[in-house]
């Protein structure tokens, strides 16, 4: 699946093959605009990010310019769904 950004209509990028926060800044969807809804054992669904196979994970930051809650951002750095 592909993430489209209402803000901007760009598309939700793994930047960095996940080592950067996500960011919709993409007018065409490649590899790395490629995401897959997974369900989880507790009922839960994950984002897992083709670019490079790990889940997307929220982490704490405060130089990150699309913050969620709590100075936090989202990332494709998870390696399993115990850390997403």
């Amino acid at each position: 699946m592909v993430l489209r950004s209402y803000a901007n209509n760009k598309y939700v990028c793994a930047e960095g093959a996940g080592s950067l926060p996500l960011v919709a800044n993409r007018i065409k969807a490649s590899k790395w605009e490629i995401f897959e809804l997974i369900a989880n054992k507790q009922g839960y669904f994950m984002l897992k990010s083709l670019a490079n196979n790990c889940f997307v994970n929220n982490v704490q930051s405060t130089k990150s310019k699309f913050q969620m809650e709590d100075n936090k951002y989202l990332i494709a750095d998870g390696i399993n769904e115990n850390n997403s």
